[in-house]
């Protein structure tokens, strides 16, 4: 991906100095997808093969976002498989809780919660249930983490910094997304 980035931040410098348009390969316009990859590059932000293609999955199923879950297991592992919470009871990329959803991992069939497709899954469906009752995915994803103050932000109309850090590492993952298509 590095690669990547460098040859699109080359062209799109080469192209703005000499006054030359990219055109439908670089949609939605330049600017935009220049400041998507710097902020992703800033961040280190490379999601794995494995991470990705459990996040369009369960993507696909829940009707979230792939690069939603994408963020949210950056957010909450740096994607680290066998990440484990602080406090030791969260583990995996999207740090779940085997003990608070052990049913939900019966449900689901998922054995060993460092497994990246099975924790993903867990990860998505939590969040797709949490969407049910509110469908604002800020609001969501402050409940996923926990957040006690959910409902403050949620009712004055704010986003925590959590749920923000989420959705902006979304957006730029979607725009790289959308031009890596082109």
């Amino acid at each position: 991906m590095r690669q990547w980035v460098l040859f699109l931040l080359g062209m799109m410098i080469g192209a703005i100095a000499g006054g030359v348009q990219i055109h439908a390969w670089a949609a939605p316009n330049n600017t935009e997808v220049a400041e998507a990859v710097m902020y992703l590059a800033e961040k280190d932000i490379e999601v794995p093969p494995e991470v990705e293609k459990a996040c369009i999955k369960a993507g696909k199923k829940y009707h979230i976002s792939p690069e939603i879950l994408e963020a949210l297991a950056w957010k909450e592992s740096r994607y680290v498989q066998k990440a484990i919470s602080d406090n030791g009871k969260c583990m995996g990329v999207c740090q779940v809780n085997p003990y608070t959803h052990s049913q939900r991992m019966n449900r689901l069939g998922v054995k060993d919660i460092y497994d990246i497709n099975g924790n993903v899954l867990v990860a998505a469906d939590l969040l797709a249930e949490l969407l049910e009752s509110n469908d604002d995915m800020a609001f969501a994803l402050d409940r996923y983490n926990g957040n006690p103050k959910a409902e403050h932000y949620y009712n004055k109309g704010k986003v925590s910094g959590y749920a923000g850090e989420i959705l902006k590492i979304s957006q730029a993952l979607e725009l790289m997304h959308t031009t890596q298509k082109y």
